[in-house]
């Protein structure tokens, strides 16, 4: 294995001005390079791509891929010796890093995670988001991987405010069948944080295909799912290696609350009625 930051120092410091500057940023921020694509590396470090591959190339990599392999295990090798090589507490932007322990690593970027939420989010698109879910004949929510907990949560909660919204994160392969299965009025809403499967993709299409509306809430600007949308949500996501739903409930709290206020005349009889039935028959405690 090369020691990356090694060779970065020592075969580019006559590198041409671009390649310095590259390489500069790649020092200061080995730890979110190795899971950058070449878009993002560009963007970020402010050089164009085949700045990049010229670095790749003068490092002796074939392809950017081999490149953040060795990156990513130099990182591992120091790890040991630094704490900042720890990618569970880097601070967000390469920042110092002040924090004890990793809760208040966690805290803080979960913090800034929800700020990007109430700066950046679309309110436009979230009322748009609204309204369709609350005229839809039938809501049929859709997570995998990492997301099905979630869409799971979502549902659960919904199911209180609308009488029609069904979770079919359950199997992969019977999505297709109940895709084929809408109607008029039915809406595919997918929750789709990176790493998005393919299956959410297919029935993205297939819906598009069938003019059936499609929301998602994605976290990936270049994802497919995203492009495939009638209506989208952006979720902020940090740049560390540390993955967070915390932005991801936050909006899903904000749909679910917000979708309750506009029912409350019929959702606040309905739990009255409900909670009353469970403390008599001692389901709960109190």
């Amino acid at each position: 294995m090369t020691d990356i930051l090694a060779a970065l120092k020592e075969k580019t410091a006559s590198a041409p001005t671009q390649q310095r500057k590259l390489s500069e940023y790649i020092l200061s921020n080995s730890n979110y390079v190795c899971l950058m694509t070449v878009k993002e590396l560009s963007e970020k470090s402010g050089v164009g791509r085949a700045t990049i591959m010229r670095l790749v190339e003068r490092l002796g990599y074939a392809s950017y891929s081999d490149f953040k392999r060795d990156l990513n295990d130099t990182n591992l090798t120091y790890f040991d010796s630094d704490k900042l090589a720890n990618p569970f507490i880097w601070p967000h932007q390469g920042e110092a890093a002040e924090q004890n322990n990793s809760v208040d690593a966690c805290c803080q970027e979960s913090v800034w995670l929800i700020q990007q939420v109430a700066e950046k989010l679309d309110r436009e698109a979230f009322d748009n988001i609204l309204n369709l879910l609350a005229s839809a004949k039938r809501v049929n929510v859709v997570g995998f991987r990492t997301s099905r907990p979630l869409a799971r949560y979502f549902f659960y909660q919904m199911q209180y405010f609308l009488e029609n919204i069904r979770d079919l994160s359950d199997s992969e392969s019977l999505l297709y069948d109940r895709v084929f299965s809408f109607q008029p009025g039915d809406v595919l809403f997918i929750l789709g944080m990176s790493p998005v499967t393919t299956t959410s993709v297919r029935a993205a299409k297939l819906c598009r295909e069938r003019n059936i509306p499609v929301v998602v809430l994605v976290d990936d600007p270049d994802s497919t799912l995203y492009k495939l949308a009638n209506y989208s949500l952006l979720i902020p996501r940090t740049d560390s290696t540390r993955q967070s739903t915390v932005p991801l409930i936050v909006v899903l709290e904000s749909i679910i609350n917000e979708i309750g206020s506009r029912m409350a005349l019929l959702s606040i009889p309905n739990f009255n009625t409900m909670n009353k039935f469970l403390l008599d028959e001692n389901i709960l405690s109190d």
